[in-house]
């Protein structure tokens, strides 16, 4: 998860340094956000918990 903090703060950062250099791109702010939900997304995470705990729980009955 500290991963993620620091590369959406680059993210962050990046996208105030663009806009002050080069003002307002109206499409800017929805490709950030795809660009960050297509990085880390938290359904996806937990889909893969899930999958994990299931998966312990068949090799425990193993």
């Amino acid at each position: 998860m500290e991963d993620y903090d620091e590369m959406t703060s680059a993210i962050e950062n990046i996208n105030s340094y663009f806009l002050s250099m080069y003002g307002k791109y109206t499409d800017f702010d929805e490709e950030v956000k795809y660009m960050v939900k297509s990085f880390y997304d938290p359904k996806v995470e937990e889909r893969g918990v899930q999958k994990g705990i299931e998966k312990g729980k068949m090799e425990e009955k193993i």
